[in-house]
């Protein structure tokens, strides 16, 4: 799901850029990726694509990519009580 995630960040990022839809900073918007697992098993994947990489010297440790993802698992994340909350 991290790559899944990862790719579809990317696409957006080149859509934006082709439809010349940024702004006059040429800045990408931060995209919130958020996953919501209605499973009945545990959530086991990683919430990060760095972790399906194998660990490389420290000197290209910086060239790895990182990108996460914000999982909401139904059946585990405790609902905030109110009527103003996201989930």
């Amino acid at each position: 799901m991290s790559v899944r995630g990862m790719s579809y960040m990317a696409l957006l990022y080149l859509d934006l850029i082709a439809q010349k839809q940024l702004p006059a900073t040429g800045q990408l918007p931060p995209v919130l990726t958020v996953v919501i697992y209605n499973g009945e098993s545990v959530w086991n994947a990683p919430l990060d694509v760095a972790d399906l990489i194998p660990n490389l010297p420290d000197d290209l440790k910086r060239y790895t990519p990182s990108l996460s993802y914000m999982l909401i698992d139904e059946a585990r994340t405790p609902v905030p009580a109110g009527n103003d909350n996201l989930l």
